[in-house]
C-alpha cells in the first residue's frame, strides 16, 4: 500500500494547482483509500522521485511570516504516468475483488474430513 502514494500524488496534482508536501498530505488523508498512514518520509521521497523522473516539478514559494515551501505541480509526463498508473490499479483491484470472492466462496464452502 505505501506505493500507493505515487498515484495518489499525481492524482492530486492533477487539479492544476502547486501544493507542497504537507498540503498534499493532507488531501491524500481526506481521500482515504487505505486504512494505513501516511507516512511524511515516504511522501517526500515519492515527491522527489516523481521529480527526478519529470512527472512532477518543483519551485520554492517565499515564506509569509514561516518559513518556505516548496509547491510541487504535474508535468504532462506525470498525466501520462498516472494513465499507466490507472490501468495497473484497474488491473489490480480487479484481481483482489476475484480473489476476495475466491476466500469467501472458500470460507462457506462445507469443511470435509479426510
Amino acid at each position: 500500500m505505501p506505493r500507493l502514494i505515487e498515484p495518489m500524488l499525481l492524482y492530486l496534482l492533477c487539479d492544476g494547482q502547486a501544493h507542497h508536501g504537507y498540503e498534499l498530505m493532507e488531501m491524500a488523508r481526506a481521500e482515504a483509500i487505505t486504512d494505513s498512514e501516511i507516512d511524511p518520509g515516504g511522501t517526500y521521497r515519492a515527491l522527489r522521485r516523481l521529480e527526478e523522473a519529470g512527472c512532477a516539478e518543483s519551485r520554492w514559494q517565499p515564506g509569509q511570516g514561516g518559513p518556505r515551501k516548496r509547491l510541487y505541480a504535474i508535468t504532462p509526463l506525470g498525466r501520462k504516468h498516472l494513465e499507466d498508473w490507472v490501468t495497473v490499479i484497474g488491473r489490480c483491484g480487479q484481481s483482489m475483488v476475484e480473489f476476495a470472492e475466491r476466500c469467501r466462496q472458500r470460507q462457506l464452502a462445507p469443511e470435509t474430513d479426510d
